[in-house]
């Protein structure tokens, strides 16, 4: 996503935008490094064509658009209360900063994160906007993911773009700002999908991985089955994906190795949806239908499925592709 945003961030002068990057690890800059070299992109004598944030403060101080995606809720609630305190450190008229938070995480989160920037003590103005992302790690290479985000749909707002969210009572941003992030965003992805409020581009996230999350699960056992059966699986991937059985799941994310190449089962499970976060995020939508009263018939026991794979796996299912069900399912 970095250096999609760096390939196309280009402004309306012909200027590259200037790109700051910051991670827990150092793993994230060899991996951008590699690619936006081997697009071409270097700076002089070899030095990066990109920044390396000295800390959370450092970026904040020095960008005006940040861009977050961090694992779990506690860890976005974490960095925000580390990005507060920066905001709260800056001058009242510093300009204003734009967050677009592409974590998956629960509702409630989001927005008491975007209440307390909204909130800042000094009086410096920040916009916050959830919008996570599906699409996987091919959409995310190849630039074609789908955000859905907490902006308002066209004609939301008034004159003054003052308009709240009244399940969220968090203003919703303004046209500019919906501009500016509308536009950024286009540069890592193919479809930007404004879902109405704050939280909203959540919901949307949840829903749909619940979806997935269930589609893995059986895209597994059927290809399985399948195979226990004595059908080939690139005959019967054939089949599926022209038959209703078809899903990201089949046709993107197979999980027969060698059945779709690009897929992480045919690079050992390996740089894909981890097991884990898929766990996670199931967890997050059985959470939000708790919630609102909504009966699933089927999560919970996905869930408790998901719960045992990983426990079962172990190290070798550590950080693997969640289609590596597939594998469990050979015992």
């Amino acid at each position: 996503m970095a250096a999609n945003l760096y390939r196309k961030g280009v402004a309306p002068s012909g200027a590259q935008h200037s790109l700051a990057v910051l991670d827990v690890s150092p793993e994230p800059y060899t991996e951008l490094r590699n690619q936006l070299e081997a697009d071409g992109n270097s700076g002089q004598k070899g030095a990066d064509p990109f920044e390396i944030a000295k800390s959370i403060e450092d970026l904040v101080t020095t960008s005006d658009f940040i861009v977050t995606m961090l694992p779990e809720p506690h860890h976005v609630a974490g960095v925000y209360d580390k990005i507060v305190a920066a905001l709260e450190k800056l001058p009242s008229n510093t300009q204003e900063r734009i967050f677009v938070d592409c974590s998956t995480i629960d509702v409630e989160t989001s927005l008491a994160v975007a209440k307390k920037l909204t909130g800042l003590s000094n009086g410096a103005k920040a916009t916050f906007v959830d919008a996570p992302v599906s699409g996987g790690t091919v959409g995310a290479a190849n630039g074609t993911l789908t955000f859905m985000t907490g902006l308002p749909r066209l004609g939301a707002l008034d004159a003054a773009g003052s308009s709240s969210s009244p399940a969220s009572a968090v203003p919703l941003a303004s046209p500019a700002a919906v501009a500016e992030i509308e536009s950024t965003l286009a540069h890592m992805g193919a479809r930007v999908v404004p879902c109405g409020a704050p939280g909203l581009g959540l919901a949307a996230k949840l829903a749909n991985n619940y979806i997935l999350a269930l589609n893995n699960v059986a895209t597994a056992e059927g290809f399985r089955l399948a195979d226990s059966l004595g059908l080939d699986s690139q005959l019967f991937a054939d089949i599926v994906n022209t038959s209703t059985g078809r899903s990201w799941s089949t046709q993107i994310n197979n999980p027969v190795p060698g059945v779709v190449p690009t897929a992480p089962a045919s690079r050992d499970y390996v740089n894909g949806f981890g097991l884990a976060l898929m766990r996670k995020d199931l967890g997050l939508a059985l959470a939000a239908a708790k919630q609102v009263a909504q009966p699933l018939l089927i999560g919970d026991a996905t869930y408790a499925a998901y719960q045992r794979i990983e426990q079962e796996g172990g190290e070798n299912y550590r950080g693997k592709d969640m289609s590596i069900i597939y594998q469990y399912l050979k015992k």
